[in-house]
């Protein structure tokens, strides 16, 4: 193996173990916001509900997630191996927009979540609307992961090693 090419798998591998760290990441912070707010908003059923239910919506997509990075080509040597006889790869492109897409809509979800709490408390709407912008500030990801959307619509690789 050349230095070239030993240079290029060490690329690769760099590339798998920040994608499986990219999903862990992603979820451990979608995990905190409703960890704290199933702790500040959970004084009614539904809020609990709503908040036990988005954790697991995270905790599968994170997991669904980490599963992608790692299993999308088998075997797992063929993602920093080109020469390596056999390997298959799933379409990438799809699975990460796929994945990016259902994040969106948990990260969506998230946000709206202390809604309808913070409109019933009793006190004035300028309050009401400061709590409700200083929650909100998880639109930045938002945006974040509609530029991420379509910057994967604009590869033209289904091959990212």
């Amino acid at each position: 193996m050349s230095l070239a090419t030993s240079a290029v798998a060490l690329a690769a591998i760099s590339l798998l173990v920040s994608e499986a760290l990219w999903a862990l990441v992603n979820t451990f912070i979608r995990l905190s916001a409703l960890i704290l707010l199933h702790r500040v908003f959970s004084a009614t059923a539904v809020n609990r509900y709503q908040s036990v239910f988005l954790i697991s919506l995270s905790i599968l997509h994170g997991v669904a997630a980490l599963l992608t990075a790692i299993l999308i080509r088998r075997p797992i040597r063929a993602s920093w191996d080109s020469h390596l006889l056999g390997g298959t790869c799933g379409n990438q492109t799809a699975a990460y927009v796929g994945l990016e897409a259902c994040g969106l809509l948990i990260d969506i979800a998230i946000i709206t979540l202390p809604f309808r709490p913070v409109l019933t408390m009793q006190m004035s709407m300028r309050r009401k609307l400061n709590v409700l912008l200083l929650l909100s500030a998880g639109v930045v990801v938002i945006s974040i992961t509609g530029l991420c959307i379509a910057a994967l619509h604009r590869v033209n690789s289904s091959d990212f090693s």
